[in-house]
């Protein structure tokens, strides 16, 4: 009896995840050779497990402590950069100038070009990406000392401080204090790409003009612009209204959608891009791939794809606005929000809000902005 109580408590403990050894060993007498192997495996392989997650966790640690060392470097960087400003701008009487400089630069213009040029050298960087790097370096220096300190720590990345330098430059001298002390804590635990959304909210709350006045002044400076790529390729940009940017977006993407089929092999954004084509060079778009070459397009026949029927007139784009309701009754401040976008100015808000055939009632909480309910009204 003694001896089946023993082998009794040895399986017993066999069953867990650990093993001692002295229940292998008074129960060696009565497992089966088959037992003592899973047994042994089972040990071997959460110790394996524990190991591995060991020294991924090792890994891990050295890959962000490399990131901190980057992010110090950056603010090294910036720091001598700055250094070399100030003392290019203090120097700038004494550097020697021939008389031709003189009649057309004056002699801070002439330091300035210098520093440049040299950096731009030294770094291998194109002129305009190096005055860009000295207004940054300058920004992080003299302007936002919270968000240095907090590169210099390793704390955000140098991405990081990009948005911050670039919604800071943005706002007038006296707002960009309160801007930063906003959004740095954001800096520190989002992505880039959601800390620069985050970031245009905060700084719609600090600005002191409101955000009709700036519209209109960014409105005026619209423009599409076409720059070169390789392979007989090239990047048409527009520079517009956000509103209309995403209503071009989305009724692109719909008709894109509609044109969608599994005999199709284009994917969405080729589709999207087709139909872009297609609307702003021949009025309307084709159901199915190429089926005859186009000149201007540069596309190559398919004869397996016949046009099918024509799609892109009379589509109205469907874009979310979402406007506080204190706000439409003239008793908030807080701007409408484009989605996907950020902050719009209200006359456009309202005027989409006149022809909307719809709404969707979203109550949000005043502090945290989280949905609270959700309907719809018609």
């Amino acid at each position: 009896m003694e001896t089946t109580a023993t082998t009794a408590s040895g399986l017993d403990r066999a069953s867990g995840s650990l093993v001692s050894s002295a229940s292998v060993v008074s129960s060696a007498s009565v497992v089966s050779p088959a037992s003592a192997v899973l047994t042994a495996s089972v040990v071997f392989t959460a110790s394996l497990a524990a190991s591995f997650l060991e020294t991924m966790g090792e890994l891990i640690d050295d890959v962000v402590e490399a990131d901190r060392v980057i992010a110090r470097a950056a603010a090294k960087r910036a720091a001598l950069i700055d250094q070399a400003r100030s003392w290019s701008e203090a120097t700038a009487s004494l550097m020697p100038i021939d008389a031709s400089q003189v009649r057309r630069w004056s002699c801070a213009r002439v330091a300035r070009r210098s520093l440049v040029s040299e950096l731009a050298a030294a770094l291998r960087l194109p002129e305009r990406s190096t005055e860009n790097l000295i207004e940054e370096s300058r920004s992080l220096l003299r302007e936002l000392p919270a968000t240095m300190t907090a590169l210099t720590e390793g704390q955000i990345s140098y991405r990081h401080a990009q948005v911050m330098i670039d919604h800071a430059n943005s706002l007038p001298a006296e707002a960009r204090r309160a801007f930063e002390e906003s959004a740095l804590p954001f800096a520190m635990k989002l992505t880039v790409s959601r800390f620069e959304h985050r970031a245009r909210i905060l700084r719609e709350r600090v600005h002191p003009e409101s955000i009709e006045v700036r519209h209109g002044s960014s409105r005026d400076k619209r423009e599409l612009t076409l720059d070169p790529a390789r392979d007989g390729m090239a990047w048409l940009t527009a520079y517009l209204p956000a509103v209309s940017a995403h209503a071009i977006l989305t009724r692109m993407s719909d008709i894109a959608a509609d044109l969608q089929s599994p005999d199709d092999p284009r994917t969405l954004t080729q589709l999207r891009a087709d139909v872009f084509c297609d609307l702003l060079i021949d009025g309307q778009t084709d159901t199915a791939p190429d089926a005859a070459p186009d000149a201007n397009s540069g596309t190559a026949p398919d004869a397996a794809h016949p046009p099918l029927r024509r799609l892109g007139r009379g589509i109205r784009a469907r874009v979310l606005i979402t406007v506080p309701v204190l706000t439409l009754l003239g008793r908030g401040t807080e701007p409408a929000v484009l989605e996907g976008y950020g902050p719009i100015d209200l006359d456009s808000a309202r005027d989409l809000a006149a022809d909307a055939p719809g709404f969707v009632r979203i109550l949000t909480h005043p502090e945290t902005g989280a949905v609270l309910s959700l309907g719809r009204d018609r």
